[in-house]
């Protein structure tokens, strides 16, 4: 009908019809991935049904995503921070000792790194303070724990947890913010490439879905395992200038560098450097870790 009517084709989902919020469209709005889109039809559910939906992130959700704002507003969603998500469904349901909570938790491979990085404090201690981001003034003693739940982070993940009620499905949403630096040397295969980067996006506690782009220097341009990485993991190659980079402060942002790669390059850094500047000059999350020829390095893109 569109090629008929020389319009263009829309797709619209129930939620769009009803007025209500669409995660899907606002994943794209947004550009994040849907991790589990299974889940989607339990989130549309429930908005459509008129119920309330538990949104947690550590983004600060009212400035960056005016829906969430609007709809929280309306009594539709809360907004919690994901320290705030161990505290409704993980913390003491049971009365179980800390100790055996954090070894539970790792042994239903749970990403316990998460527990640093977010601030979150799984403890049976009332007093323990963490810092939620989001709902400062909910009591959320008071929260409902068995209504559906979207997840908005690059990584955070609970999977097999049993305290999360089965009534409550997550659907994860990974923000595209992550930009990958790849070094290595000539005619590298794309296998050991891309394991070297899936395993660093691993270590940092970082989901393959949430990577925006990989980045390089004009001389590893037509590198076949840079090429290969980009189009099976589906991003976008970057080639940064090394003019650009010869423009860094190298020192003052702590890169580290090589005087053999400068040798061979004509820069400092290559993988850091090219990371940082594909994210535009965002947060530096690993500074190259270094497998067999292969460098890689992590920054992401500023909020």
């Amino acid at each position: 009908m569109a090629a008929i009517s020389g319009g263009e084709a829309v797709i619209t989902t129930a939620t769009d019809v009803a007025g209500e919020l669409s995660f899907d469209t606002f994943a794209k709005k947004y550009d994040m991935a849907i991790e589990n889109i299974g889940q989607l039809k339990h989130i549309s559910g429930a908005l459509l049904a008129g119920k309330k939906v538990n949104v947690f992130t550590n983004k600060n959700a009212k400035k960056l995503y005016p829906e969430l704002a609007e709809e929280q507003k309306r009594g539709m969603i809360n907004i919690f921070s994901l320290s705030d998500f161990f505290k409704i469904y993980i913390r003491n349901k049971n009365n179980t000792k800390t100790e055996d909570l954090n070894a539970n938790l790792r042994s239903k491979n749970i990403i316990t790194s998460h527990i640093e990085t977010y601030n979150i404090a799984v403890t049976d201690d009332k007093n323990v303070k963490t810092t939620p981001i989001m709902s400062p003034s909910t009591n959320i003693d008071n929260i409902e724990s068995n209504i559906p739940i979207v997840v908005i982070d690059e990584g955070f993940s609970l999977n097999e947890c049993s305290t999360i009620p089965s009534s409550a499905p997550i659907l994860y949403l990974r923000p595209r913010t992550i930009c990958a630096g790849i070094g290595c040397k000539r005619n590298m295969e794309q296998q050991p490439i891309e394991e070297a980067l899936l395993q660093t996006l691993k270590e940092e506690g970082i989901h393959p879905l949430s990577l925006k782009c990989i980045a390089t220097i004009p001389l590893k341009s037509d590198e076949p395992g840079i090429i290969g990485t980009a189009v099976n993991l589906n991003v976008p190659l970057k080639i940064i200038p090394t003019e650009k980079i010869e423009k860094l402060d190298i020192s003052q942002l702590g890169i580290a560098t090589s005087e053999f790669v400068a040798s061979q390059t004509g820069v400092l850094s290559v993988s850091t450097a090219c990371s940082y500047l594909a994210s535009g000059k965002g947060e530096i999350l690993r500074d190259k870790a270094k497998y067999k020829g292969i460098t890689i390095a992590l920054s992401k893109e500023k909020s």
